[in-house]
């Protein structure tokens, strides 16, 4: 679907959003400007899709102030590509379609993807970016360890991290008196554990801070134990205590539950959960994180059962004749 307003030109196409399924997105073009939002319909519904046609070139207008314009050849040139590259973890097997043609890394059922900052708006609330490709990568001739050095920096210092309790979150959300009437509801539990929520100051696809190591270990002092990873959904992850009163498969089927009634579809991470080991500063999936355990227990009672061997007591004590 097409039409015109003005030196307007409007487009309704089938694009890619952030998993493997079609969303029908439209694309606004002024002159050399585009921008494209995305919105979910049915194809059936197209035709009466024209009559709220003003009503988004006014949600464009009113966000025209936040548009930067950068020069297109800027999508190939390697110090634009490098001073604002970011990572982003997605779910592999919802996001086959897409990680096809751009650089990747997996992470157990996880992969990070690469995109490059346009501009983040004054807020916080809003981040223009797009995705590289493999294309773009070799015709602005980086190598991936390059691209991944430089996404690893910018990250943070480009998008930035927050640690949050779930206490000072629900305070946030709810205001000090109702949320002071909830915890103390809550403080009558005896099982009640510590909560925190990290993702980033925009708050969105915020779950990449769990690729950093001195964030979970932060949050692992917090917690004073090995911590449990939650992957609440692609913008934010939940740690908890690992020694808490609920047992991993719990913790997964809660994890499960929420994704299938809870998370959109686009915003779902992960069905699994996430170990963290404080004295190894290493995130891996349950098994493996099981498996090291084990495998550290063992290499400590090998050690213990090891003697030094004894010296003959006269040689020791220096006595000759």
């Amino acid at each position: 679907l097409s039409t015109k307003k003005g030196n307007r030109n409007f487009f309704i196409n089938t694009l890619y959003h952030n998993i493997q399924s079609k969303l029908y997105g439209y694309e606004i073009k002024i002159h050399k400007d585009r921008a494209r939002m995305y919105i979910e319909f049915l194809e059936k519904d197209l035709v009466a899709i024209k009559s709220i046609i003003d009503k988004i070139f006014i949600q464009y207008e009113n966000h025209l102030p936040e548009v930067q314009h950068i020069d297109a050849t800027a999508i190939f040139d390697k110090d634009f590509i490098k001073s604002n590259v970011v990572m982003r973890l997605v779910n592999t097997e919802k996001n086959r379609g897409i990680l096809s043609d751009c650089p990747n890394e997996s992470f157990y059922d996880l992969s990070i993807e690469y995109r490059v900052v346009v501009s983040v708006t004054k807020d916080n609330e809003g981040i223009s970016s797009f995705r590289l490709t493999d294309e773009s990568m070799k015709k602005a001739d980086i190598s991936y360890a390059e691209l991944k050095e430089a996404a690893m920096t910018n990250t943070k210092n480009m998008l930035g991290v927050s640690v949050k309790s779930m206490d000072d979150t629900i305070k946030e959300l709810m205001g000090d008196i109702e949320a002071d009437l909830l915890l103390q509801q809550d403080m009558s539990e005896q099982n009640r554990y510590p909560m925190y929520i990290v993702t980033n100051n925009s708050k969105l696809h915020g779950a990449v801070n769990m690729l950093y190591d001195d964030v979970l270990s932060s949050v692992a002092e917090k917690l004073d134990d090995d911590m449990v990873v939650l992957p609440s959904s692609i913008h934010e992850i939940i740690c908890v205590p690992l020694h808490c009163d609920k047992s991993i498969d719990e913790l997964k089927d809660m994890v499960q539950f929420v994704n299938s009634t809870e998370v959109d579809i686009e915003d779902l991470l992960s069905d699994n959960i996430y170990l963290y080991n404080a004295t190894l500063h290493k995130l891996s999936d349950v098994d493996t994180y099981y498996k090291e355990k084990e495998e550290s227990k063992q290499f400590k009672n090998d050690e213990s059962r090891e003697v030094e061997p004894e010296e003959e007591p006269t040689r020791r004590m220096g006595h000759h004749r």
